[in-house]
């Protein structure tokens, strides 16, 4: 979506505390790449603003980890935040696609892209 990045982030926090959500953490990717780079000999950044906000919904969670206790890597969810480099004006937001043949991952999707539906409607 075309638009600011500060003010697309404050929409996905606002769209994900409107689920019922809590925010656990949000990993500042683009910081952490940025200031390895010249460690690595990088000296291209890949994005302008990267981040990934990571949060729980104590419903959801639950109802997967009934299905599958081995799933718990999966929790918290991530949605990933991010403008390229190149074109900063142009915010993506992505997630995970779901394990494949694990139907208790299937509702945690769906919440996912509601976020993201409700966000971009900001």
């Amino acid at each position: 979506m075309v638009g600011d990045f500060n003010q697309v982030k404050e929409d996905l926090v606002m769209a994900i505390e409107s689920q019922g959500a809590v925010i656990s953490y949000i990993a500042h990717s683009s910081d952490m790449l940025n200031r390895t780079a010249p460690a690595l000999g990088i000296t291209r950044p890949v994005y302008h603003k990267a981040e990934i906000v990571l949060f729980c919904k104590a419903e959801t969670s639950h109802a997967m980890l009934h299905d599958d206790p081995h799933s718990l890597s999966l929790c918290p969810y991530p949605i990933a935040i991010y403008s390229l480099y190149d074109r900063p004006n142009l915010v993506y937001l992505s997630v995970r696609k779901p394990p494949t043949g694990f139907k208790g991952y299937a509702a945690i999707h769906q919440l996912l892209l509601k976020i993201i539906k409700e966000t971009i409607e900001f």
